[in-house]
């Protein structure tokens, strides 16, 4: 988690999207081996490299995960101008959903009101 923060604080990510956490934990044989040779042997380049490869493959999950929302939003958004409802309020509808997933009744007034 600190190194998204740091890669945001740094203007190099506009967002903190970056989880390594799940590559880590996919790869975490690997991940304690290379530790472990960096504390013996002082090998940081490998250390290094498996880094870098987890950003790499963790940047490529992110995107295709964000496309695929894209898509869905894209979907979404045709099917909503089809229903027998205003399709303005059906988009706000599908947008309060985006923002908070698990919503009552209370929660879509508020979504009309503003």
């Amino acid at each position: 988690m600190i190194i998204p923060l740091y890669l945001q604080s740094k203007g190099m990510l506009d967002k903190s999207c970056l989880y390594l956490s799940e590559y880590l934990e996919k790869n975490k044989d690997k991940y304690f081996e290379i530790l472990n040779k960096v504390r013996i042997n002082s090998d940081i380049i490998s250390w290094i490299k498996f880094f870098l490869e987890a950003v790499i493959q963790t940047a490529k999950d992110t995107k295709e995960r964000f496309d695929k929302l894209m898509k869905l939003k894209e979907e979404m958004d045709e099917i909503s101008e089809n229903l027998s409802v205003k399709p303005e309020n059906a988009i706000k509808v599908i947008d309060a959903l985006y923002e908070t997933p698990v919503v009552d009744i209370s929660n879509l007034r508020r979504t009309f009101r503003s």
